[in-house]
């Protein structure tokens, strides 16, 4: 209950309800933020060295075909931007207090990570009806462990989500606020990620056809 009081009840001597919104840490803290970070660092020096791997292999020719770009990666990356859009308009509704509208957000972000999922699995659909294999043209196999690594982690996320949504059935408990600052930073970070990756791979692929 001392959470949820002003400190200027000792100088009023009226008790002072703070607004859920003030409650809200401005970003995570605790092992929480320790594991974001180590998780982030984690990110980036293997997605950074992929990306690398893929830049110095596609200046090599010999046995390089290039891939037309699958048209639905266009939609899933639209899919991934609007997921997250609205994982920050849940988060801002649960610093808001308004829990109802914060768990129909939430239920939203997670229905279009599954779309997304399911977009860039039938991605692989159209790299097949090019005869693009993993094993059969080093361009293709970028495609597969750039997507098929994204979407493993973009997999944890949603079961994190899932989590943080059996959890939250009950409102305004600090460590429930720290926890939904993690998962919405790391959600944001993989749809930046998948957005990098995509611009990455379009830089050698043929236009969608």
């Amino acid at each position: 209950m001392s959470d949820l009081l002003s400190t200027r009840i000792g100088k009023t001597g009226h008790m002072v309800v703070m607004p859920s919104s003030l409650e809200e840490p401005r970003r995570p803290r605790g092992l929480f933020w320790i594991f974001l970070l180590c998780f982030f660092g984690y990110l980036l020096t293997t997605f950074a060295a992929l990306i690398v791997a893929f830049l110095w292999r596609a200046q090599n020719q010999a046995f390089w075909q290039p891939v037309t770009l699958p048209s639905l990666m266009l939609w899933s990356s639209a899919v991934i931007a609007l997921s997250s859009l609205t994982m920050e308009t849940a988060h801002r509704l649960y610093r808001k207090g308004r829990h109802s509208m914060f768990q129909r957000w939430m239920m939203f972000t997670a229905a279009l990570g599954i779309v997304f999922l399911v977009l860039q699995t039938l991605s692989w659909r159209q790299l097949f009806a090019q005869g693009a294999f993993m094993d059969s043209n080093p361009h293709a196999s970028f495609y597969y462990v750039f997507t098929g690594g994204h979407g493993l982690h973009l997999m944890g996320g949603l079961a994190a989500l899932a989590w943080l949504l059996y959890r939250t059935r009950s409102p305004l408990l600090p460590r429930r606020r720290e926890t939904l600052a993690v998962i919405s930073w790391y959600w944001h970070v993989m749809g930046i990620l998948w957005l990098i990756l995509f611009f990455v791979l379009s830089l050698y692929s043929s236009s969608a056809r």
